[in-house]
C-alpha cells in the first residue's frame, strides 16, 4: 500500500560516520542509537532524519562518539524532497509493522505458556513503541497517530490477556498477582509488586 504524505519534508539532518570494522562494538552501538533516534540509513555510512530542534539535539549526542558528523541539509529539488519524504515514511511504516508482528508473536508465546519469552519480547516491543512515539513528535504524517493508537490498544489487550492467562503468587501474602506492566506483577491483596526482570537477574 502506498504511503500517504501530505507535507513534504525538505529540511534534513544527515549523520555521516566513519567507524572502522576493528571497533565493532562502537559501530554497533552507534547504529543502534541512530536507529532509536529515528534515523534511517540513506546510503552506506549516511543516516538521515527530518530536521527539528529535538532531532538536532539527539543527533549532536550521537556525534559525541567522536566518529560522526552532523550536517543540516535542505533539498531544493521538489521531486527529490518528495521522494525522500516517502522513503522516510515507508521506513516509519515498517517500524509500525514490526511492532504489530511482535505483538502477534507475544500473544502466541502466552498461549503456548512461554511466559518468560513473552515478557522479554514485551519489554523490547514497549521500547520500540516509545521510540516510535517520540519520532511522531517531529514527523507526523496523517496515518501515524491513528496507527499508534491502534498499536497502543493492541498492547493494552496483550497485557490484559497475559494477566488473565498467567499469574504468580505473592511472596508476601501468598495471594494471586496480576500483570500490570512489562515484566511487572502486582498482588491483588497487599499491592506488593514483583519485577520479573529483577527476579530473573
Amino acid at each position: 500500500m502506498p504511503v500517504e504524505v501530505k507535507e513534504i519534508v525538505s529540511d534534513y539532518l544527515l549523520l555521516t560516520y566513519d567507524i572502522p570494522a576493528s571497533q565493532g562494538k562502537l559501530r554497533k552501538r552507534f547504529l543502534k542509537e541512530a536507529g532509536e533516534s529515528g534515523a534511517m540509513m540513506y546510503t552506506q555510512s549516511v543516516y538521515l532524519m527530518p530536521w527539528s530542534d529535538k532531532m538536532q539535539a539527539m543527533a549532536n549526542e550521537l556525534a559525541q562518539t567522536g566518529h560522526a558528523v552532523v550536517w543540516r541539509s535542505q533539498q531544493e529539488h521538489a521531486g527529490l524532497a518528495k521522494s525522500i519524504t516517502i522513503k522516510y515514511a515507508e521506513h516509519i511504516q515498517a517500524r509500525c509493522q514490526l511492532i504489530e508482528q511482535r505483538l502477534v508473536q507475544i500473544k502466541d508465546h502466552i498461549e503456548a505458556g512461554r511466559l518468560a519469552h513473552a515478557n522479554r519480547m514485551a519489554k523490547k516491543t514497549h521500547d520500540l513503541f516509545i521510540q516510535l512515539y517520540k519520532i511522531s513528535e517531529t514527523f507526523n504524517p496523517p496515518w501515524l497517530q491513528p496507527t499508534l493508537a491502534i498499536l497502543g490498544g493492541n498492547m493494552a489487550q496483550i497485557y490484559s490477556y497475559a494477566s488473565s492467562n498467567s499469574s504468580t503468587s505473592c511472596p508476601v501474602c501468598g495471594h494471586d498477582t496480576a500483570l500490570v506492566g512489562v515484566d511487572v506483577y502486582k498482588c491483588q491483596k497487599c499491592g506488593y509488586e514483583i519485577d520479573m526482570c529483577e527476579e530473573e537477574g
